[in-house]
């Protein structure tokens, strides 16, 4: 052996290599064994859909073509370089800290097993970047979410092409996915592969060391916004430079700047960089439960502030390819069929990817479909295709599909439902407080706002309130929108309805009497203010400066964070009795001391809409200024005042002062309670969020198409078949061999 090779094959460090294959699988591995290099210094694991009571050829077949050891894994048993490692029939197999695991498959649920799958995604856990993933020939979608896992770690991924595999269905299903890094055909595959074997940083067992903020980081991002007027020095940092990482380590660049330049000069580049960053991962009905939690709470609340006269608007921003947006209009339509009153839908999905966009107006989508949406709704909504299935045309006629992107261009208006799924998880905190704000504005009044599962409101959880926390499922709350930072000063359409032009007519209006009742409350009227249940600020009336403050911090509209902390615990104490008793609460002859002067004043609290729930409750508290009528009472007693012995005006000071300590300390004990009353729903809260944590771990364990245990059966059927055949195809040649062996004898002559 060379010394290079010695070397090569002492290192500690190798790269592990899953394949995965089915229905014709064995072709293209035999195909790549013959090319490859026994002695590359790599592991390759070989995962295929068996049959559990059928024992394997595949080790038998394998030898022949490589001088590689090829071996059966068994449990527990370390990995080695330059060894070929074949998954036993009847089991379910992972990686764990360079070790393979095997777990033996329950017979009740073998046909729901995706085992390739679960090979790579334990694959991308175990070896991070260093994971290389491969999908040859097979049927149905096994290995595409395990490629996905695989490149979210860093690590390579490649397809066979689809025309050299005699089933296309596994191939496409991972390309189609935008999980596959490189397509190619077997014999590719093995000299890609050799070539990975030698590169150094290739085979290193950490990451890339973070991109640092230099000239060729920049001008990538400058590069990026060119080709796709997006700027990515926003996004989360550490997604965008691992996605740069990938396509370095693909084209085999371990200088920033150097990729950099490549970029310069390949704008195919800049786009597969770009594609790669912004992967499409989506699929009709994706999360089903989520979508049914949907509908069973929320569309009947729709419906119901909504007429003939007035659609159902509906904003589905980061639509991808359409799948999400053409599953909530079809349970809209499935929804109306029941519905007393008919009424328009209307839903705008959005992306930045002009050809996402294409795709999801075209409406055609493969026959995978079918393993995501039921025959029912295929018949009823979707028409055959030569490639697959096409959304009906007034399922379509519903969605409008445009080219929008959140952070920069304005928002829709006047929306009853904004589906956002999978974007926010892109977006670093800064773009995240400019986007939730957008969604509170562009929604009407008690409009529901639906998140994906890994996705949450942030600092902004009080322009919400949970409908279903669990589900990510929330409802805007009747506040003022705050301020947007960086807001560009554009308004799309609608959100010109905000501004309040007068026309000719409200101008020369002849409505003396709005006119001189807006006069006499603007003089008469004492200050109030307007708060909702959480007490945030909805309208102020009149001068309030007196009784409120902007203290130090972030601007705040909470009213118990602007009162004059002197007169706090009474308009605590008015409030709570207001809420309490579901009426008009009036505090009288209070006092507080601004400048070495006591201010006397009046408190009063009433709700607005009583019969309204206790959520949507809001109520108007009003500050009555009583030193205008002591200033008159005093200068006309002003002799009599003078007089007053001084005892008794310290009297008089004492029984406030000790008054004022009476509300104190009723104030405290009530909050004593509310402190306890809350520790107990917190605790109660908390077992049910892990008890429903637990529910969602098992439910996430289980798999509920039944139709995969026949597509199972018939792969690992096919196998056997591969096998037989070849094993039939070698009997052939023997006994083409043995006949020739006969026929060379000559026959001795008879005398």
């Amino acid at each position: 052996m060379p010394k290079i090779m010695k070397s090569l094959s002492q290192s500690k460090e190798f790269p592990i290599v899953g394949i995965g294959a089915s229905a014709g699988g064995l072709a293209a591995i035999t195909d790549i064994l013959r090319v490859l290099p026994p002695d590359l210094n790599i592991a390759l694991v070989l995962i295929q859909h068996l049959a559990p009571d059928h024992d394997s050829l595949g080790p038998e077949i394998l030898s022949r073509a490589t001088s590689m050891p090829v071996d059966v894994a068994k449990n527990n048993i370390a990995i080695k370089a330059n060894h070929l490692y074949l998954i036993p029939p009847n089991f379910e197999m992972t990686i764990s800290n360079g070790r393979l695991k095997l777990r033996a498959l329950d017979k009740k649920r073998r046909g729901h097993h995706l085992v390739i799958d679960s090979f790579f995604q334990s694959l991308a856990r175990d070896q991070k970047n260093r994971a290389i993933g491969i999908i040859l020939s097979g049927t149905a979608m096994d290995g595409t979410q395990g490629l996905k896992a695989i490149k979210a770690a860093g690590g390579l991924t490649i397809a066979q092409n689809p025309s050299s595999a005699e089933y296309r269905g596994m191939p496409e299903s991972a390309i189609a996915s935008g999980a596959v890094d490189l397509v190619l055909y077997p014999r590719d595959i093995a000299r890609q592969l050799a070539r990975i074997a030698k590169r150094p940083h290739a085979r290193h067992n950490k990451r890339l060391k973070t991109i640092p903020r230099t000239k060729g980081l920049q001008t990538i991002f400058s590069l990026l916004e060119k080709q796709a007027g997006i700027d990515f020095t926003a996004y989360k940092q550490s997604t965008v430079t691992r996605r740069i990482e990938r396509r370095m380590q693909i084209r085999r660049y371990k200088n920033l700047d150097a990729y950099a330049k490549y970029l310069q000069k390949s704008p195919n580049e800049v786009k597969d960089l770009f594609n790669s960053i912004f992967i499409h991962v989506t699929q009709f009905f994706r999360d089903a439960k989520s979508f049914e939690r949907l509908r069973s709470i929320t569309f009947r609340k729709i419906f119901k502030r909504k007429n003939a006269a007035t659609p159902i608007r509906i904003w589905i921003p980061g639509c991808s390819t359409g799948e999400e947006a053409y599953s909530i209009a079809i349970m809209f339509v499935e929804y109306m069929r029941h519905a007393p009153s008919k009424i328009r839908v209307q839903i705008f999905a959005t992306d930045i990817c002009g050809a996402a966009i294409q795709k999801a107006r075209s409406g055609e989508y493969s026959s995978e479909i079918e393993q995501t949406v039921s025959k029912e709704r295929i018949q009823k909504f979707f028409d055959k295709t030569e490639k697959g299935y096409r959304v009906k045309r007034f399922i379509r006629d519903i969605c409008l599909f445009t080219k929008h992107d959140v952070v920069i261009d304005p928002p829709f208006s006047k929306l009853d439902l904004i589906s956002c799924r999978n974007v926010l998880i892109y977006f670093a905190a800064d773009l995240q407080k400019l986007v939730i704000p957008r969604f509170h504005y562009a929604l009407n009044p008690g409009g529901i706002l639906f998140l994906g599962n890994s996705e949450g409101l942030g600092s902004y959880s009080k322009l919400f309130a949970p409908v279903d926390k669990a589900y990510r499922i929330y409802s805007k709350e009747d506040m003022p929108t705050p301020m947007l930072p960086h807001a560009p000063m554009t308004f799309g359409i609608g959100a010109l309805d905000l501004l309040q032009i007068p026309t000719v007519k409200d101008a020369h209006s002849n409505d003396y009497q709005r006119d001189a009742e807006r006069i006499a409350i603007s003089r008469y009227a004492p200050p109030s203010v307007i708060v909702n249940s959480d007490m945030e600020i909805l309208r102020f009336q009149g001068r309030t400066a007196s009784y409120l403050e902007s203290g130090s911090g972030p601007p705040t509209n909470n009213l118990f964070k602007m009162i004059r902390p002197e007169i706090l615990h009474n308009v605590r104490s008015a409030i709570r009795s207001a809420v309490k008793s579901n009426r008009s609460v009036r505090l009288m002859n209070l006092t507080f001391e601004v400048g070495g002067n006591r201010n006397a004043f009046n408190i009063e609290v009433a709700p607005l809409n009583p019969s309204a729930p206790p959520k949507q409750r809001k109520y108007v508290i009003f500050f009555e200024d009583d030193m205008r009528a002591d200033h008159k009472a005093v200068l006309g007693r002003k002799k009599f005042v003078m007089k007053r012995p001084i005892r008794e005006i310290h009297d008089e000071r004492i029984e406030q002062l000790e008054q004022e300590l009476s509300d104190s300390r009723r104030v405290l004990k009530d909050l004593a309670k509310e402190f306890e009353t809350a520790q107990e729903e917190l605790t109660a809260t908390n077992e049910e969020l892990q008890s429903a944590n637990e529910d969602l771990q098992s439910t996430n364990e289980e798999v509920e198409t039944s139709k995969e245990e026949l597509q199972s059966s018939n792969e690992e059927l096919t196998t056997i078949n591969d096998e037989l055949q070849e094993r039939n195809a070698e009997l052939v040649r023997l006994s083409s061999d043995l006949n020739n062996v006969l026929n060379s004898v000559e026959t001795p002559m008879v005398i």
